[in-house]
């Protein structure tokens, strides 16, 4: 299981004006499936207080994001996780989408057949690593 570790929101996300006792909780180290952090990523405000939120909530409920192509609605999620070292499970849909490519299927590699697991599984805890699903193009 990972270590949480608290970041400084002003620091983190290099947006001024946040108080510096301002923290939000992320994972202490990085996992194979944290996305690369981009240093000129740039947060809005207004929606960055959103993502943070959403992740401090205890609720866990889904947050949906919303908005025209090429906003940042999936640059602003994944770089968020970069900064606080959570994984990005993602999954772009299209019109035959299974649950089983979502949860898990059997694969057979080399003559051996093992259950592999999908994106929603993973983000799910499956191996310890709890992260953030992200369905793209609904």
């Amino acid at each position: 299981m990972m270590k949480e570790k608290m970041y400084p929101i002003a620091r983190t996300f290099n947006c001024p004006g946040i108080p510096d006792t301002a923290v939000v909780a992320g994972n202490e180290q990085c996992t194979e499936c944290v996305p690369v952090v981009d240093p000129l990523q740039i947060f809005d405000v207004d929606t960055l207080r959103v993502i943070l939120n959403w992740r401090s909530s205890k609720t866990r409920e889904g947050l949906f994001a919303y908005g025209p192509v090429g906003c940042g609605k999936t640059s602003t999620l994944t770089q968020g996780a970069a900064r606080l070292n959570i994984p990005v499970y993602e999954k772009t849909f299209h019109e035959k989408v299974s649950f089983n490519e979502l949860v898990a299927q059997m694969t057979i590699v080399d003559g051996t057949s093992f259950l592999q697991y999908g994106p929603l599984a993973k983000a799910m805890w499956v191996d310890g690593k709890p992260g953030i699903f992200l369905a793209n193009e609904i």
